[in-house]
């Protein structure tokens, strides 16, 4: 059995490392429930490795060597382990409050008992209390119940907290907190009945891995909800580029010079194919363009304008520059603006200016 310890911890330890090195990555920007998960696997490898030397120094005679490094890699391993269930409880916490308003208190009472029973374990190394150490190993104290003890409150405490809170969270936020305790309590009860069975931080690894699967899966659903959002927004976009009231005059436009000059209709007929098109190719495209593909699409949209303005409208351009990015139909805006508001209400009519600079800085745009 020791062999298959040793074993599972280190294979255990090798699958937290690559999660954790793959988590690091944008670290900061994260969200901080994704920050604590990963000093939670840091805190389990931690685990992992000091577990697996002292179960590695069970099975050699006890020398000075190990009698000075035992009682150390002890407290490091009890301090990793009350550390990861106080990251899990802010862990919690913070996951609850991005849906609502909970007090810090309701994290830091319990993080303040796991520090106390950190106290206690170090101190315990030294000077007997909740354990001993001699020659032959680790062995319970008259009062290691309170570990058993201590841990229970605060995992039935953290239980507690998600279901009170059950009815704003999703399921698969609940299932990944609920998760963490599952496997690490299957592992006590199995001990209670085969003390050599000791999992225990293979557990809390399975359990962290279970928690990571179910984060993904929320990220996963959050882009599908941005997506969506997205192409919302861009068909919101659309429709404000494309005025209603402006199609039904250029089609009414067209219909009258159907009769009259065909040609004319034709060629009106294409402007506005080629004025849609650039209106819809915005849809499937996230980046910005180049200036002289905005510059084509205003002109297909001058163009459609003066059928309804005739010579009271007059455009003129001025193009210094036209090889940089802008945002799609962001000036084709402000030339209908400047048509709309401004050509529109006199009745001489009047002239829009399209200039474009180049400056030290960049590039100046003016339509006025």
């Amino acid at each position: 059995m020791t062999g298959t310890i040793i074993g599972v911890d280190i294979y255990a330890a090798i699958a937290m490392t690559i999660i954790f090195i793959g988590s690091i990555r944008e670290y900061r920007r994260r969200p901080k429930t994704m920050r604590h998960f990963v000093h939670m696997i840091l805190m389990n490898i931690i685990e992992l490795i000091t577990d697996c030397i002292l179960t590695i120094m069970t099975q050699q005679p006890a020398g000075p060597v190990i009698m000075t490094l035992r009682p150390v890699l002890y407290v490091l391993n009890g301090a990793s382990f009350y550390l990861l269930i106080t990251l899990y409880i802010y862990y919690v916490h913070d996951t609850i409050s991005r849906k609502k308003n909970v007090s810090i208190c309701l994290a830091r009472i319990p993080a303040l008992f796991c520090v106390i029973m950190n106290l206690l374990w170090g101190i315990s190394a030294y000077v007997p209390f909740l354990y001993y150490l001699d020659e032959n190993g680790f062995h319970h104290g008259d009062y290691y119940w309170i570990v058993n003890a201590a841990g229970g409150l605060i995992l039935f405490y953290a239980l507690w907290f998600i279901l009170h809170n059950r009815k704003i969270l999703g399921r698969t936020e609940i299932a990944s907190m609920i998760a963490f305790m599952a496997c690490p309590i299957i592992c006590v009860v199995i001990r209670s009945v085969n003390e050599s069975f000791s999992f225990m931080e293979a557990s809390i690894s399975l359990s962290l891995f279970i928690i990571g699967n179910f984060m993904q899966i929320e990220v996963v659903s959050e882009l599908r909800d941005q997506e969506f959002r997205l192409s919302e927004q861009r068909i919101r976009v659309l429709r404000s580029q494309i005025s209603p009231h402006f199609l039904y005059n250029i089609l009414t436009t067209i219909y009258y010079l159907c009769g009259k000059e065909p040609e004319k209709a034709q060629t009106a007929l294409a402007e506005l194919s080629e004025f849609l098109r650039g209106n819809l190719a915005p849809l499937d495209q996230t980046e910005p363009i180049l200036f002289t593909k905005e510059l084509e699409h205003i002109r297909h949209y001058v163009k459609l304008e003066m059928l309804r303005y005739e010579d009271l409208l007059c455009v003129e351009y001025d193009i210094e520059a036209e090889h940089f990015p802008v945002p799609p139909l962001s000036i084709q805006c402000l030339v209908e603006n400047a048509i709309k508001h401004g050509i529109s209400r006199k009745k001489e009519g009047g002239t829009v200016r399209i200039c474009t600079r180049v400056l030290s800085s960049g590039y100046e745009i003016k339509v006025e």
